[in-house]
């Protein structure tokens, strides 16, 4: 869309994949036995979410890394030749990583040390450190092993990201603390001393008979209070004990159901409060001495954490805002209640017009000030029930319950359009804005989610194609020209590659004398179905969508190169002067005066004989960026022309601080030029104003005899129409050239 910041900003997170490996890596660590693999399942999971197909365990021994454990690839042949040579041991990466007990980033392959060359001959580019924590304290227990993660990609990880993948695999130090402690002490001391889980054990009746200091912690009764208390009306909501005691009953008799490694489970705190915990329980002892056994973890902060990336998912960062994700999951449910009570759904589109300017203007802070305040106006505008989202950039959804039917959908869409009369105080400043607002409507048997987003965001374009600060309200038709639209991008695109363009010439003639003073050059498109297109039916696509940029380039060197050569083969050539028409969007592209000089210089064509015509809109969008774009060009000799003159919003200012030589009348000046004073005063004020500054004009589109003689009363010096001829191909010009003035021109008159 062309009115849409086209900021570059970092790629958003994927909350919900990063919420996947989180969870996947406490499942490994509680269903393996080993620390193999575990970390093997875990390593895999980071890899996939963090886009690192290569990875390793190293184990560290007395604070240095000693070998390698595990290896875990991709699954395909390239990294086998690094994994066979890993045995020999590690590099700086991991050493940096066990000194620091942080993650470490590299892109510098020397820091893998001894595997550095199989690295880099697999195309592997970057790799990151990630410590495994005794307890998860670096201090207290410092690392007890690293994971290594290998990428092909330079892309750095966010902080974010970094910390995501350091969570996931720090869990893998539960096994390690876990293994060490059964080995020093036995089954005894692990079920006490492990840090970061409470260990319950409770007799065949439910009473508690072990209580660590970290149930402690969890459940907020002491040690001795907690001893001897029944379990269940200690530490399990009211609702939930008829089903845990009767479960307790079956695990003290031996008669349960084989135990689940992992449940999660509603306990109760000393204070009343609930909290979700994670339960893995086993029984011990034999008969007239069974205990029932368990670790239990709070994961309150974990659920907390869910909470958050479900939440980022799910809304816009900067405006908080629900994003296109939930805004699809309403319009779904929306459209399920409409059908079931037989009611109408309208989902608008506004979109900012001509926002890149303002953000640029403002800097990205300012933007983004502004787009906040802009999400409050239309958060307030709509009824409780109705959702405002954001669908990125600088533009916004509106999804609107329980209305009538097309003109509601409607007066809402005016609301919309008329709030931005107000302007935006941001930074100090007032800030004037419009919108652009595209409404579709939902009702019974209306279109799916997809359909309705789609319909809304074609009549939003058609607002901004009919002139922006406005609303459409869609219909058939305008899904009918958006897929022509898209049918002839995807030609378009097709025919540029393929040599499909061909440059015609109209003659741009002195009006005094009918002799030829150049021609402006013309694209046309020889489809190889439709035939030959004119620009009308083309350029519009090529504009909206960036193709503009390699056809503006193909026709001004084609212009250029067949110019040269009639400069070189006829007698008038020293004379004349070729018109090429320039974009906005190739005026913008960086270096593109360096692209004309090389087109010059390849062509043979000299400078002076080169006109580049931009239309008076473009010069107005950013008239200080424009000027010094415009002063390279005549610095290289061309000229420039001011196509379409009169259509825009002129302003003599702006005419004097610019380097322009030629003003273009437009053609719909020239149309009543001679039926009248009142008509031709548009055209006289023009060649006046022209004269004055010093200008040429050239009048566009004169079709009658009658213009032509009311242009020399005028003394408009230059001129070009079907009058004289309409554009030719080159193969015609030699004998226009040739014939020096062309019919219907009476030099005498």
């Amino acid at each position: 869309m062309t009115a849409r910041s086209q900021e570059v900003r970092a790629p958003e997170l994927d909350a919900m994949a990063w919420l996947g490996a989180l969870r996947g890596a406490a499942e490994a660590v509680s269903g393996h036995a080993t620390l193999d693999n575990a970390a093997r399942e875990v390593i895999a999971l980071v890899g996939a979410v963090a886009g690192w197909p290569v990875g390793r365990l190293l184990s560290v021994r007395g604070g240095h890394v000693t070998h390698t454990r595990v290896w875990q690839v991709d699954g395909t042949d390239r990294y086998q030749a690094l994994a066979a040579a890993s045995d020999v041991g590690a590099g700086r990466l991991a050493e940096r990583a066990v000194a620091i007990g942080d993650a470490v980033w590299t892109t510098d392959l020397a820091e893998l040390g001894p595997i550095a060359a199989e690295a880099s001959h697999a195309g592997l580019v970057a790799a990151v450190a990630l410590p495994i924590l005794r307890g998860g304290d670096p201090v207290a227990g410092g690392s007890v092993a690293v994971v290594e993660c290998f990428t092909d990609t330079l892309d750095r990880p966010t902080a974010l990201v970094l910390d995501l993948a350091a969570t996931a695999v720090g869990q893998l130090g539960r096994i390690v603390e876990r293994d060490r402690a059964q080995a020093a002490s036995g089954e005894a001391v692990l079920l006490t001393e492990v840090a970061h889980d409470a260990y319950i054990a409770v007799d065949d009746l439910g009473r508690i008979v072990d209580w660590n200091p970290e149930a402690e912690a969890v459940f907020g009764w002491a040690r001795e209070e907690a001893l001897g208390r029944d379990l269940v009306e200690l530490a399990v909501p009211e609702r939930h004990r008829p089903a845990f005691a009767e479960r307790l009953g079956q695990l003290a008799a031996g008669t349960d159901r084989p135990v689940a490694p992992r449940r999660e489970l509603t306990a109760l705190h000393r204070s009343g409060a609930e909290f979700p915990v994670q339960i893995t329980v086993w029984t011990a002892g034999g008969d007239g001495s069974r205990r029932i056994c368990g670790f239990v973890r709070d994961l309150s902060e974990r659920k907390r954490f869910e909470g958050q990336l479900a939440s980022q998912a799910l809304h816009d960062r900067l405006t908080g805002l629900p994003n296109r994700v939930l805004l699809r999951d309403r319009i779904e449910h929306a459209l399920a209640r409409a059908g079931r009570r037989g009611i109408s759904v309208a989902l608008l589109i506004a979109d900012i017009d001509r926002f890149k300017l303002v953000n640029e203007g403002m800097g990205h802070d300012g933007g983004d000030r502004l787009l906040v305040a802009v999400a409050e106006r239309l958060t307030q505008l709509l009824r409780p029930g109705d959702t405002v989202a954001r669908m990125g950039g600088d533009e916004f959804a509106l999804l609107c319950e329980d209305i009538t039917g097309y003109h509601e959908a409607a007066r809402i869409a005016a609301r919309v359009v008329g709030a931005f009369d107000k302007p935006f105080h941001v930074q100090g400043a007032d800030i004037a804005l419009t919108t652009s607002v595209g409404v579709a409507v939902g009702a019974v048997g209306g279109p799916a989610p997809e359909l309705l987003l789609r319909d809304a965001d074609v009549a939003m374009y058609r607002a901004k194609d009919a002139g922006r600060d406005r609303y459409e309200v869609f219909d058939e038709t305008m899904l009918a020209d958006a897929t022509e639209r898209l049918s002839v991008e995807n030609d378009l695109r097709r025919g540029i590659a393929q040599g499909q363009l061909r440059v015609y010439y109209q003659p741009i003639v002195h009006l005094d004398t009918g002799v030829i003073a150049g021609f402006e050059a013309l694209v046309r498109w020889q489809h190889p179905t439709r035939g030959l297109i004119p620009p009308v039916e083309f350029i519009p696509s090529a504009e909206a969508t960036g193709l503009i940029v390699p056809l503006g380039r193909y026709v001004l060197d084609e212009a250029c190169r067949q110019a040269a050569s009639w400069v070189g083969s006829h007698p008038a050539g020293e004379r004349l002067r070729i018109s090429v028409n320039v974009s906005a969007k190739q005026l913008a592209q960086p270096g593109w005066s360096d692209e004309v000089a090389q087109t010059l210089a390849e062509s043979g064509l000299a400078p002076r004989q080169l006109v580049l015509e931009i239309t008076e809109s473009v010069l107005m969008d950013d008239t200080d960026a424009t000027a010094v774009r415009l002063e390279e060009l005549r610095r290289l000799g061309v000229r420039i022309a001011i196509d379409d003159f009169g259509t825009g919003y002129s302003s003599l200012g702006y005419l004097r601080r610019l380097p322009v030589d030629i003003l273009k009348i437009d053609k719909s000046f020239i149309d009543g030029v001679a039926e009248g004073p009142h008509e031709s005063a548009l055209a006289r004020a023009v060649v006046k104003l022209a004269s004055t500054l010093r200008l040429e004009a050239v009048a566009e589109g004169i079709s009658t005899r009658k213009q032509l003689l009311q242009l020399r009363r005028l003394r408009c010096p230059f001129g070009q129409g079907f009058y004289f001829s309409r554009p030719q191909p080159p193969a015609a010009i030699p004998r226009l050239l040739d014939l020096g003035v062309l019919e219907g021109v009476d030099p005498g008159e």
